[in-house]
């Protein structure tokens, strides 16, 4: 690279010959032996140097930069994809949960109505049947009752102990009615919960550290495949 015309920016018609390294400035002859006069001074070519390796500093900077936000990008992608995958899929789950538990509760309601009537049917049976053997009784006693009439009030003696004999005790003795359970059927509601459905929970699902691999410099080689590739770290 050519040094020798670089006109200086303070003074027309002048080329630079060095920079000041005080001002960090490239400065002309008459910059040295005005403004800058006593400066420590340098040759062009290191103060070329110099800015170049801050620019190459700077490009390595901006190209970690760029891998970094490149990186980033993916990881967001993949996130957002992965992320609308499962909210479908715990979408489709919640209501599958959703029907499955109407089904079960529909289900276990009509077992409890089943249970419910049959235990009112057997009350009602026994209702009936209760009802049916008291009025039997009512009869029996009734014409028991009737006939102790008749012997109480018979003033003959031949009658009397004709009659009381036909009677025999078994017709004093009233036969236990088979009464219904005094206990009462009442529906204890359980309580409905969220344990009993299901929970969102979070997951770690997506690695968040992926490898991507991009090209930094090329070289030719006279090797005609490749069959590993290592990642090596730079200790600089």
């Amino acid at each position: 690279m050519d040094f020798s015309n670089i006109p200086c920016q303070k003074h027309k018609g002048q080329d630079c010959c060095l920079f000041c390294k005080a001002c960090n400035y490239l400065v002309c002859a008459t910059c040295v032996s005005t403004k800058h006069n006593g400066h420590k001074m340098g040759e062009i070519k290191e103060f070329y140097e110099m800015k170049m390796n801050n620019v190459r500093k700077q490009q390595t900077e901006v190209k970690i930069n760029e891998r970094r936000l490149k990186e980033d990008d993916f990881t967001l992608e993949k996130i957002y994809k992965s992320t609308s995958e499962n909210y479908d899929t715990a979408k489709r789950d919640i209501l599958a949960q959703k029907t499955a538990l109407t089904i079960a509760v529909a289900k276990y309601a009509d077992k409890l109505l089943s249970d419910l009537d049959q235990d009112r049917q057997s009350i009602i049976k026994t209702y009936d049947e209760g009802k049916e053997n008291i009025q039997k009784f009512k009869l029996d006693l009734n014409k028991l009752s009737t006939e102790l009439e008749d012997i109480s009030s018979t003033t003959e003696a031949a009658t009397f102990f004709k009659e009381i004999e036909n009677l025999t005790l078994d017709k004093t003795e009233l036969t236990a009615i088979k009464l219904p359970d005094h206990r009462v059927t009442q529906f204890a509601s359980g309580e409905i919960m969220q344990s009993n459905f299901g929970s969102l929970r979070k997951i770690m699902k997506i690695s968040k550290s992926e490898i991507i691999l991009e090209t930094s410099k090329e070289f030719q080689t006279e090797l005609r495949t490749i069959n590993c590739v290592a990642l090596m770290h730079h200790k600089g």
